[in-house]
């Protein structure tokens, strides 16, 4: 069974609980920003529900604000590569960690905010997070003393995990704690001088397209102190956008045409006067994109009977960062129309989100134009009867 936020707030009374705000949405909408993958992007909407909900808690609840460490405009360099959000109230260092889990028994900290000299927080706030309900929850919290007293360290995933034993869940406790001035800061290991060569030798590397951050791809001495260095981190983001928003024709031209075998340019299957007729005939009812934005790849598919189709895909570069897509099927040999019933679909994950079907006079069918983020992953169904065929997709 489901509990609403009031429930949840008469269960766990001595937890923090906000809804998010219209104005939060209103925000988040106006200052969506580019990350290198959807891994990146889920991270940093987790962050930014997170880092807002627990700013105007803060500020109707106590009266306090914050200070977002380095900066606020700095977030999307760290919220690209780490999850956690560094804040300070007054003169205590706080470490946001956002978790869309519902199990609460376990709090995980990426080893950045423990063991680079310069983020190290007096204390880490567990905070559950449900996007779709609207709201956070903040759970528990701990020191970093305890974190790397009692904490276990995973090297495979570098994160410092805190069973809930040892999470204190009264938050009133941090308020006198805040106001005590406690040191509860461990001694940490400071890390290695990274030369100018060394760094240069590290961004390129690490600035290389993936669907996940590059954090476990070199040893924690060098990745923490690049993370460490503003300028190197930042130059590091920059980088990772770059690579990530290249221009699409040549990701088509180069990349995707060659990793998947019978992809060719549209001109391959028509004449220059059928393509313009087929793109005039298209757009009328894919108004969201321009004719000079388009670059379509053409691919045969082979169905049972020798009934063979044309897929066609094209790739459009959004102004926000994501990626368009348009899909369409076209008969495939001199035929005018599509076989009657002949289902196109979008798949992702094995679950159908969107198809359309053909009737007896079709003479293409298309799916409803579609965005999303690099580093998104999905499937393209053509389907008569018993047979089909499936092509694999993927941004990035």
């Amino acid at each position: 069974m489901k509990l609403n936020l009031q429930e949840l707030r008469r269960l766990y009374p001595e937890q923090i609980w906000q809804e998010f705000s219209e104005k939060e949405l209103k925000q988040r909408e106006s200052t969506i920003r580019r990350y290198s993958n959807q891994t990146a992007q889920n991270n940093a909407d987790l962050n930014f529900w997170c880092l807002n909900a627990f700013r105007t808690w803060l500020k109707e609840n106590l009266g306090d604000s914050i200070t977002v460490l380095p900066s606020e405009a700095d977030l999307p360099t760290i919220w690209d590569v780490v999850n956690g959000t560094a804040i300070t109230i007054g003169k205590t260092r706080l470490v946001l960690i956002p978790d869309e889990a519902t199990d609460t028994e376990t709090l995980t900290v990426s080893q950045e905010w423990v063991d680079i000299p310069d983020w190290v927080a007096d204390y880490y706030l567990a905070i559950q997070v449900n996007i779709d309900a609207g709201w956070m929850c903040v759970w528990g919290f701990t020191s970093h003393r305890t974190l790397k007293d009692k904490g276990n360290y995973d090297p495979i995933y570098r994160t410092y995990s805190l069973e809930r034993d040892y999470v204190i869940t009264d938050l009133d406790v941090l308020w006198l704690a805040q106001e005590m001035g406690l040191e509860e800061k461990a001694n940490v290991e400071q890390l290695k001088f990274l030369s100018h060569s060394t760094a240069k030798d590290l961004l390129v590397r690490l600035s290389k397209p993936s669907p996940y951050s590059p954090r476990l791809d070199v040893s924690f001495q060098e990745w923490g102190a690049l993370l460490a260095s503003n300028n190197w981190r930042n130059r590091l983001y920059e980088m990772r956008q770059e690579k990530a928003s290249g221009k699409l024709k040549q990701f088509i031209a180069e990349n995707y045409a060659l990793v998947s075998n019978g992809w060719q340019d549209i001109q391959a299957f028509f004449s220059p006067e059928k393509v313009q007729v087929q793109l005039d005939y298209s757009l009328r009812n894919t108004t969201e994109v321009s004719n000079s934005s388009l670059h379509w790849q053409g691919k045969l598919i082979y169905l049972k009977k020798e009934i063979t189709v044309l897929l066609k895909v094209a790739f459009i570069k959004e102004a926000d960062g994501r990626v368009g897509v348009c899909v369409q099927v076209y008969p495939g040999s001199e035929e005018t129309y599509l076989p009657a019933n002949l289902k196109l679909a979008l798949l992702s994950n094995s679950e159908v989100l969107e198809s359309v079907t053909s009737g007896k006079s079709s003479l293409y069918i298309e799916l409803p134009y579609f965005k999303c983020q690099l580093g998104t992953q999905f499937c393209i169904e053509i389907a008569l009867q018993d047979s089909n065929h499936v092509e694999n997709f993927y941004i990035y």
